[in-house]
């Protein structure tokens, strides 16, 4: 009877001890399904940080390279700011340029203009003083014709001192010794000077249109 009465008992602790442990068996296995998902979750993130990791390696050149443009960009706007403000210099200096030489321009437009006023007060002035005297330009010729005569007289005078002294092309007479071929010194009607050339060219007159032909 007792056999009888005991059976039941250990039939239910064996089915409460079988019980307790695959309880326990189910937690541990929920403990280490929830360590293995953590760890496959991990394992996921780090997956991917390695393909970013490696992605951004063959990003580097690229990177660098568009370190480089940045620093190329950076210098070509600082050129560009410096342009800008040379230029705006240079615009104000031609500006004012500009601005002195439309004042010196019309100063001297200003002058001319006094200076013809002033001529030609001077040349009404000098026809009143003298109204029965002949043109200018007629005197100037008279100047001319006077002066060249001189200069033929000269080298006439050039040539007898030559033959005279037997002299050669090389050979260039002094002022004085010519003296004694002329009747008197000559000299120019304006007040111009002689030179004496040597033997076979003509003697000049440093006054313009006062020339041997």
């Amino acid at each position: 009877m007792k056999a009888k009465s005991i059976l039941p008992w250990i039939f239910v602790l064996a089915s409460v001890s079988v019980a307790i442990f695959l309880w326990a068996s189910n937690q541990k296995a929920q403990v280490e399904l929830t360590e293995l998902q953590a760890d496959q979750s991990e394992l996921a993130k780090l997956r991917e940080q390695m393909s970013e990791l490696k992605r951004l390696e063959t990003l580097e050149p690229e990177l660098e390279r568009l370190r480089k443009e940045s620093v190329e960009v950076h210098k070509l706007r600082n050129e560009v700011r410096q342009l800008k403000d040379e230029g705006k210099q240079l615009n104000v200096q031609l500006q004012e340029s500009q601005s002195k030489q439309t004042g010196s321009t019309d100063y001297l437009a200003y002058e001319l203009q006094q200076l013809r006023a002033e001529n030609e007060r001077l040349r009404n002035a000098m026809a009143e003083l003298q109204p029965n005297s002949p043109p200018i330009e007629e005197t100037l010729q008279e100047y001319a014709t006077a002066c060249i005569g001189n200069l033929r007289q000269l080298s006439g005078a050039q040539e007898q001192w030559a033959l005279e002294n037997q002299k050669n092309f090389a050979d260039i007479p002094e002022y004085e010794a010519l003296l004694a071929y002329l009747a008197a010194p000559p000299s120019c009607p304006q007040g111009g000077s002689y030179t004496i050339a040597g033997v076979g060219k003509n003697p000049s007159c440093n006054m313009e249109n006062h020339k041997l032909p």
